[in-house]
């Protein structure tokens, strides 16, 4: 599975590991997971605390920015490429009767397989909402975060194309309609690896100078 660095796979099954949910998949080749945006919430300002623990509100679950998906796929032969959301597929995968899977365990719909978006013929990376899209896991995207996280990352510039990062953006991806701290049941497990991380000197200090570096960049004037 691709995931960006403010993306973060939520498995809602058992104790919300990959243990949990795999089995479920039975033999089944890849699991379409549906985007969760999350808001600014109460955020004002950046904060060194996880993003997971400091950003709760997100958006309700009809909203149709939940359409794109991230794949947990196993490899193959029948896999052409790599692409930032799934996998690009060559004809044998449906030949060889492989399939995908997404929310509670529905198969895809038959035109996901290989429909190609025309502006850069990547593959199709949205399916149709359901009831049930979030039963098994999610995707937790942190999109915007606070305001002045934000605009350093609007002034940082986008890794896909220029002036991504608009008030307009800003405005469709900032949604905090429910409240969802689901992820949090990892906090304490997440907080115990990031401490065993900072037992070394040299992790600690790059942190410290990540942490002073940032909130100087975030007090700025954009």
């Amino acid at each position: 599975m691709w995931l960006d660095t403010d993306e973060f796979l939520n498995i809602h099954l058992g104790d919300g590991h990959l243990d949990n949910l795999v089995p479920k998949l039975e033999r089944a080749d890849g699991y379409a997971v549906h985007w969760r945006l999350f808001g600014e919430g109460t955020q004002v300002g950046w904060s060194d605390a996880p993003v997971v623990q400091r950003f709760t509100r997100a958006g309700r679950l009809d909203e149709q920015l939940h359409e794109p998906v991230k794949t947990l796929f196993r490899w193959s032969p029948s896999i052409e490429a790599v692409h930032t959301h799934r996998p690009t597929l060559r004809p044998s995968f449906r030949e060889t009767e492989r399939r995908w899977l997404h929310s509670d365990g529905r198969p895809v719909p038959e035109q996901f397989y290989y429909t190609r978006l025309y502006r850069d013929a990547s593959p199709a990376l949205r399916l149709p909402l359901t009831q049930a899209q979030y039963k098994w896991a999610q995707i937790n995207h942190y999109a915007v975060r606070s305001k002045a996280e934000y605009l350093q990352k609007a002034r940082r510039g986008s890794g896909v194309y220029d002036k991504r990062h608009t008030e307009e953006y800003w405005k469709l991806y900032n949604l905090n309609d429910v409240e969802d701290p689901s992820i949090q049941r990892h906090l304490q497990a997440l907080q115990a690896k990031m401490a065993e991380a900072f037992v070394s000197p040299a992790v600690h200090l790059e942190h410290t100078r990540a942490q002073e570096r940032l909130g100087e960049i975030c007090r700025a004037r954009p």
